[in-house]
């Protein structure tokens, strides 16, 4: 339990959201690659680093309207985390991702904030 140290974490990943109403539906999607450096001290690990996400979409079809798709230009952006060792291989945390999506001089806020749980051998 009293791990401490530094660490080099890379990830990639694929994120979606989509939201179905009765009159429509909308979309994003982008596939991701993340980069953490971390320092853990006893049960507390914080970490920074940066956030690439290639190829972001949206894409809608609602009632009224026609279809749209936007291919945004790909994205840096910036992370900061931390979580709390519960027990031996259990972590809660929180992590915020600052971001914003381009395209054409038209910028969208696609920052984030969440909570996740890890467990890992």
């Amino acid at each position: 339990m009293g791990e401490n140290g530094k660490s080099l974490s890379l990830s990639l990943g694929y994120l979606f959201d989509n939201i179905e109403a009765s009159d429509g539906t909308a979309e994003i999607s982008t596939f991701t690659f993340d980069a953490i450096y971390s320092i853990q001290k006893d049960r507390h690990r914080f970490g920074i680093g940066g956030s690439y996400h290639i190829g972001p979409t949206y894409e809608d079809d609602i009632a009224g309207f026609s279809p749209s798709k936007v291919d945004f230009d790909n994205a840096l952006g910036f992370i900061l985390q931390y979580s709390y060792t519960v027990s031996p291989g259990f972590q809660i945390g929180a992590r915020l991702t600052e971001m914003d999506y381009e395209v054409n001089g038209f910028s969208l806020d696609a920052g984030s904030f969440g909570i996740f749980l890890s467990n890992g051998f």
